[in-house]
């Protein structure tokens, strides 16, 4: 009798890379991929307009949003933010 393997196969998911456009949702970052805006869920809120990120395909499940389709798995390139010497506040170059 033939042994059967039961390793688990790695799951392939859609990914893409993006540039974030907006971030005014809680825990939602809105990105844009080459002509087609995606809404993602941010759980830390850590992105902010400008940074280049990772994009992941989740179920529609996972949220209660219809629109949040994707889910941020990494930060590619963050934008570049400078600190204004007066008040202290952190802004991010347009």
């Amino acid at each position: 009798m033939a042994s059967v393997s039961t390793k688990l196969t790695p799951s392939f998911r859609a990914q893409f890379i993006g540039l974030v456009i907006g971030t005014a949702m809680k825990k939602t970052a809105k990105e844009f991929v080459k002509r087609t805006v995606f809404f993602a869920h941010d759980p830390n809120e850590v992105t902010v307009i400008g940074d280049t990120v990772l994009l992941e395909r989740v179920r529609k499940t996972m949220f209660k949003s219809e629109r949040k389709n994707f889910v941020l798995k990494e930060i590619v390139k963050e934008a570049q933010r400078f600190k204004d010497p007066e008040t202290g506040a952190l802004f991010t170059a347009p």
